[in-house]
């Protein structure tokens, strides 16, 4: 089996070092929320979502 080469765009530094959507997520202990950082307003900041339960 062959690889098929593809194009990649070039990454910059400062898409690199850029501060992610999203980080460091943790669910609670019950599973009824997720707490995660995200930036807001140039500083990364703790959000906190319910998790939605399908039953």
């Amino acid at each position: 089996m062959s690889a098929i080469p593809h194009e990649m765009a070039d990454l910059t530094v400062e898409d690199f070092f850029c501060t992610p959507l999203r980080t460091r997520p943790s669910i609670s202990p019950d599973g009824t929320r997720i707490a995660y950082l995200a930036p807001w307003r140039e500083r990364l900041n703790v959000w906190v979502e319910s998790v939605y339960h399908a039953r």
